[in-house]
């Protein structure tokens, strides 16, 4: 309905309103109106107006359309900090950094923020330890798309839980725990987060069996063997090194009997691996064969894959297989090695220099001393006494009358 104002002669088109009077002149309205009709007073509801913000503050805008977040709220170059359900929230967010220098950083995903640190902390670290970050990184594809500053603790603990119900080892998920934080950090140091959200994350997960060690008729057929894959533990069985450490030995660092190399531990690195008997022929002839074709690395002569992922699930599973041994990895060539090694008589410090561990307890745990073995050291243990008081007694004199 089209009306014309008594008071002004204007035409004022109905829109909805609350009221159906005039607040001014009380008049009855019978449609709704932007003016009213009797005396012009203004019948709709003015929009909210807020404060300018200060210069450099950042500013918040509304969204038009029906949005569930129409709150956006912008900082420096007029760079996005997110969409919010009240202005309220923006004006929060906006309040949080008001102190901080922003850039395009802010919004960083977490696979940026991953692939930033990775450029630093690759030159860094091993080999072995950055093929553990990059598997570590495979398992937490729910948070690579989300921006890291919306990432919570709870987001850290759900991906933690997932792993442990995937069944996997408590190690494995220590690995992913220790990306986290690694990130995380980074991240506070960019400006990017204000707290470690990684912090405090507990893993529940049981670390798998131990391995074992090769039984004698075991360690009879890796000796005999020709394949080059049962050679290279020979190596192993014989020096007692990590896999990832034969693998990346450099060779300047190999001598006739020994390399001095070393991962992991403080204590592990640069330490003297001595090379036993059994491996030295096959070692030496990897050494010769590098050194004449002008190689970087000891394991560049060897026939197969030359990384130690490959190596372990090609070359390694095929010699276990035709050797028809089961339940082994290439670290239960180091678990043999300090197991004869304790047997054999070699004492514990010396042990533990030359596997590179920093305490005894950690030795311990590579032991697997069969029951005939442990039933022997304790015979020969109550033998050493009962002679030790035979010989007491001989140099006690006797009592003279």
């Amino acid at each position: 309905m089209t009306v014309y104002s008594k008071k002004k002669g204007r035409v004022f088109l109905s829109m909805n309103i609350v009221s159906q009077t005039c607040p001014k002149c009380k008049c009855e309205l019978t449609e709704n109106y932007n003016f009213c009709p009797n005396c012009g007073k203004k019948l709709t509801k003015a929009e909210r107006k807020y404060r300018k913000r200060e210069n450099g503050t950042g500013n918040i805008s509304k969204l038009s359309g029906n949005r569930t977040k129409p709150w956006m709220a912008r900082k420096g170059d007029m760079l996005l900090l997110g969409t919010f359900c009240t202005r309220a929230e923006a004006q929060k967010v906006l309040e949080r950094v008001t102190d901080q220098s922003i850039n395009d950083r802010y919004n960083m995903t977490f696979q940026q923020v991953y692939d930033a640190w990775m450029v630093t902390k690759k030159p860094t670290i091993s080999s072995s330890l950055l093929q553990d970050y990059q598997d570590a990184f495979k398992h937490c594809t729910q948070l690579h798309k989300k921006k890291i500053r919306d990432i919570t603790h709870n987001d850290y603990a759900l991906a933690i839980k997932k792993m442990e119900e995937e069944d996997f080892a408590e190690s494995t998920v220590k690995k992913l725990r220790t990306l986290f934080t690694q990130l995380c950090k980074w991240a506070m140091q960019e400006n990017i987060l204000q707290s470690n959200h990684a912090l405090n994350l507990v893993v529940t997960a049981q670390q798998k069996k131990e391995s074992r060690r090769f039984t004698d008729e075991e360690l009879e057929k890796i000796r005999s063997s020709d394949l080059p894959a049962a050679k290279l533990m020979g190596i192993m069985i014989s020096c007692g090194c990590r896999p990832n450490e034969l693998f990346e030995v450099p060779l300047d660092r190999c001598y006739p009997d020994h390399m001095i190399f070393g991962s992991k531990t403080k204590k592990g690195k640069d330490r003297v691996i001595p090379i036993g008997e059994d491996g030295r022929a096959y070692y030496q002839e990897l050494l010769e064969a590098s050194r004449k074709a002008g190689k970087q690395k000891l394991i560049d002569s060897y026939p197969g894959n030359k990384s130690r992922i490959p190596w372990t699930n090609r070359d390694f599973k095929r010699a276990m297989e035709e050797l028809q041994i089961t339940d082994a990895t290439p670290y239960t060539c180091r678990h043999t090695f300090i197991t004869l090694a304790i047997v054999g008589g070699m004492d514990l410090p010396m042990l533990e220099s030359i596997v590179g561990h920093v305490d005894a307890q950690t030795t311990k745990i590579y032991t697997h001393l069969h029951a005939a073995e442990m039933v022997e050291a304790v015979d020969t243990s109550q033998k050493n006494v009962a002679k030790s008081k035979k010989n007491r007694r001989k140099l006690i004199p006797e009592n003279t009358a």
